[in-house]
Order: C-alpha cells, then sequence, then structure tokens
C-alpha cells in the first residue's frame, strides 16, 4: 500500500535531540535518543491541541514543550532513568525553596565512602574517591531533603555530575571504560547544580498541568479519548538497548529497579527461545502501541511518530519502519495523512559497509 511521502531534509536536525542542548530546562538531562523542542512546538502549531501525550516520553521533550506553551501534557516511560528526568523537567517547583536546597547542595563537604563492597562493573568507571564521594552525596539527599521534587532535581544533577566525572565512554548500545582525566565529582556537582539554579529562573512552573507516569505503552492507565494529540518516538529497532547504555546510572541510583522498557528490544537473543525474530516481537508491540494511542485519543485527535527503519543482517532486509507503521495505524482505524522523510541515513555493517538506505521520518495521523 503507497502512502503520501514528503521529503523535509530541513527537519533532518530536529528529529535530533541535539538543538535541545542549551536550550533552559531542556539541557538538564541529555537523552541522545530523543527528538527536539523545535519539533515538538511545530507540531502543536499545527495540532492547537488543549492536552498531549506522550507514551514514550523518554527524557520529557513533548511535556515540557507542552507546559512552556499553557498546554496540559502527560508522558508515560517504564525506564527508570527517563522517568527521574522528565518528572523533574516537568515538576512544578516553588522557585525560592528550590533554589535555597540548591545553595545547600553547593555548599556540602563530602567525605568519601569505602567502595570495597560496590560491584567490580561500576568500580571500572570511577576513581575510588570520586566514586565514594558520590555514593557520600547521594545518601545524603535521599537521607535529608523530605521534598520529593527537590530530592529527584539533585539526584538528577548528581547523575549527570557523575558521568562527567567518570571514565564511561557510551559508544552506541556499549558503556566502554575511556580512561582520561576526571574532574571532582564535587567541582562536577556545582557546575550542574549552577545550570539548574539559573534555568529555575525560566522554568515554566505552574503554565499548564503536566503528570509523568511509569506505565508501558502497550497498556496505557488512561480512559478512552482523554487526549487531544499524541507526539511520541518509539524506539528504534536494534538501535539502542536501554537497559545496558543506562547501565551504570542504574546500578548507582536505581539499585534493583533495572528493566528493560519494551520486550521487543532486548536483541536477537530471543532466537534461542523459539522465536523467528525480535523483528516479530517489534511489529507486534508497535502496533499494540499504536491500538492504545488510537483508543485514549479524542475523535478529530492528530497523532505524530517519529520512527526510523534499520537493516536486519540476519534476513538481509531493511525495515521500512515508517511505512509499517503507517500499515498498522491504517488497520487500527486512523486516517494516515502524510510520512514526512526527514533524513536518509545509509545502513552498514561493522560499521564500515554499506548494505541501503533507511529513513527517518514522522507518520502523521488522524482520528476521524
Amino acid at each position: 500500500m503507497k502512502y503520501r511521502m514528503v521529503e523535509r531534509p530541513d527537519l533532518a536536525p530536529l528529529v535530533t535531540f541535539v538543538p535541545n542542548k542549551n536550550l533552559p530546562v531542556h539541557r538538564w538531562f541529555y537523552y541522545k535518543e530523543g527528538f527536539s523542542r523545535d519539533l515538538v512546538q511545530m507540531l502543536l502549531d499545527s495540532f492547537s491541541p488543549s492536552s498531549v501525550l506522550d507514551p514514550f516520553v523518554g527524557s520529557g521533550t513533548t511535556v515540557l514543550t507542552a507546559k512552556e506553551n499553557g498546554i496540559a501534557g502527560t508522558g508515560a516511560d517504564v525506564h527508570p532513568v527517563a522517568l527521574l528526568a522528565a518528572r523533574v523537567k516537568t515538576y512544578d517547583y516553588d522557585i525560592p525553596e528550590t533554589m535555597r536546597w540548591i545553595e545547600w547542595a553547593m555548599k556540602l563537604k563530602p567525605e568519601p565512602y569505602s567502595v570495597d563492597s560496590v560491584k567490580k562493573f561500576l568500580r571500572q568507571f570511577f576513581l575510588p574517591k570520586n566514586l565514594g564521594k558520590i555514593l557520600w552525596y547521594r545518601d545524603k539527599i535521599w537521607n535529608e531533603v523530605e521534598d520529593r521534587k527537590v530530592r529527584d532535581l539533585l539526584t538528577l544533577a548528581l547523575m549527570n555530575a557523575s558521568l562527567r566525572s567518570s571514565f564511561a565512554f557510551k559508544d552506541g548500545a556499549i558503556v566502554k571504560v575511556r580512561r582520561r582525566p576526571v574532574p571532582p565529582i564535587e567541582n562536577s556537582f556545582r557546575r550542574e547544580l549552577k545550570k539548574f539554579y539559573v534555568d529555575l529562573d525560566v522554568h515554566p512552573s505552574g503554565k499548564a498541568p503536566s503528570l509523568i507516569v511509569e506505565a508501558d505503552a502497550r497498556n496505557l492507565p488512561f480512559e478512552d479519548e482523554s487526549f487531544d494529540a499524541v507526539i511520541t518516538s518509539p524506539p528504534y529497532l536494534n538501535k539502542i538497548e536501554y537497559a545496558r547504555v543506562y547501565s551504570i546510572e542504574e546500578e548507582l541510583f536505581f539499585p534493583g529497579k533495572r528493566k528493560s522498557p519494551v520486550r521487543s528490544f532486548v536483541g536477537l537473543k530471543l532466537l534461542d527461545r523459539g522465536y523467528l525474530h525480535t523483528l516479530d516481537l517489534y511489529v507486534e508491540d508497535l502496533r499494540n502501541s499504536i491500538e492504545e494511542m488510537y483508543r485514549v485519543l479524542r475523535r478529530g485527535g492528530n497523532v505524530a511518530i517519529v520512527i526510523a527503519g534499520s537493516y536486519i543482517k540476519e534476513l538481509n532486509l531493511i525495515f521500512e519502519a515508517d511505512v509499517e507503521v503507517a500499515r498498522m495505524a491504517e488497520e487500527v482505524g486512523f486516517k494516515v495523512k502524510k510520512i514526512v522523510v526527514a533524513r536518509k541515513l545509509w545502513a552498514t555493517v561493522k560499521r564500515t559497509r554499506k548494505v541501503g538506505q533507511v529513513r527517518e521520518s514522522i507518520v502523521l495521523l488522524k482520528k476521524e
């Protein structure tokens, strides 16, 4: 089945998180897998909703941008790192009180804990002194800050600082050890706190209600026809194994809570359990998620799904994710308005041999 495709290479930067790097509040957590505020702004201007949902909320760009525009936003995810980042960005803060706590945290003088009992996996990424002080800061914040919003904010700042003071290097879905000079954690933590402190002056607290919930996109805890629009981006097939790439943050700040966000993205190991291919589960998950989007969207509501294709080596197949999403959405009941192709990328084997092109697109749908 053919769908209207429009090429918009000018949108290529907007389907990445890069434009958010220097934007107040948006920059509080760099989420490589996310998209930009400018893309969400463009879609909100086009849809004119009074409420918006992102069922794969990531670090909260959709909900935060909605809040900045006075639009009610709701996000769902199951990954603890994403949930923390999205909540901290979109909370309504008592600004003066929050600033006082940031000043308190900046004056702390950590005493390093022993790291002998810390897992070897974690110790390899840090100087012992830095790691011991990170644990001291973490426990100090968790034990003495009663306000959850402030506690979460300080925890996010510390999590960011911890990676800056580590030997960790994220190469795709792999976290490697790269030995290099690293700053003391005190310096990194104060730098993050200063950034948060400055941005609080323009934080959109109170401009619109926002809600971030822990929930599976395939089984959303919302009533039928609850939202005017959906703006989202599901994880891409075989691109990022979230349970691995954020393993340091999870081990330090979410002990015992690690879990993969969607079952389809655990990789080709599923072949050993009798499944035909990860692709089968991926498509099933996408369909279930699209069915849920249709259920919770009001009549006349709009959907934008940012998705990219991939090359499946085992099948020697270019998977056209945008066309597959459009096909399933149409079967569910959506009208497919168009597929906007933001960029084309070369699929490679071992990062050198080109095997074909894949598209990163925005699939635009409407519930009539």
